[in-house]
């Protein structure tokens, strides 16, 4: 009798170690679950073809921007006789895909600095049409990188998707209100290339 009471024993303490052991790993995975998996990479799928980067180049740097755009009532260069809001000034941070603050964007020119001390220049190249009336146009642009080596060195192109905002120009700009400023939130993600 007391040998089975201590085999019933030594069974039930394996048991209990064995019900802790996949208890544990049980709410381990409960608890790993709850990470948010890695970002997707980026694809063009669903964008408009105007603004899709062509083959031969892959993604360097995905960000979401969040930031101000500043206009002045003024004569449009571009259409000789005509007034309205001209962008002057832009000014936003750019957090890559983990939330990290990487980048700033400023202008004239359109102008991308990496906390590395990279930057890049863009020119606009097409635009994709607008979706709502306040959003900025999805944009394409070719990159003119700087000397300084780093992220954006040898950027090729930036896209300018998932727009919000930036175009809520609804204030009057006539003869009367040349010189008046405007100031505009948006947001953006700003996906940045290079050759393969």
């Amino acid at each position: 009798m007391k040998s089975t009471h201590n085999t019933l024993w030594a069974y039930t303490k394996s048991a209990a170690v064995t019900i802790a052991m996949v208890t544990g790993t049980a709410t381990l995975m409960v608890a790993c679950s709850g990470v948010a998996p890695l970002p997707k990479e980026y694809t063009q799928d669903q964008l408009d073809a105007t603004i899709t980067v062509p083959p031969g180049n892959v993604v360097a740097l995905e960000t979401t921007a969040s930031g101000l755009l500043h206009y002045e009532c003024k004569a449009n260069a571009t259409t000789a006789g005509t007034i309205g809001w001209v962008l002057v000034r832009p000014e936003a941070e750019l957090l890559d895909r983990t939330g990290k603050t990487v980048a700033r964007y400023s202008g004239p020119p359109a102008t991308w600095t990496h906390i590395d001390g990279s930057s890049v220049v863009g020119t606009q190249v097409a635009l994709a049409p607008r979706v709502g009336a306040t959003n900025l146009p999805q944009q394409l642009s070719t990159g003119a990188s700087g000397a300084t080596p780093g992220v954006l060195q040898n950027v090729t192109y930036i896209q300018r998707i998932k727009t919000k905002g930036g175009q809520d120009l609804s204030k009057a700009c006539t003869q009367a209100d040349l010189g008046d400023k405007l100031t505009t939130s948006y947001q953006a993600d700003y996906i940045f290339w290079k050759a393969a």
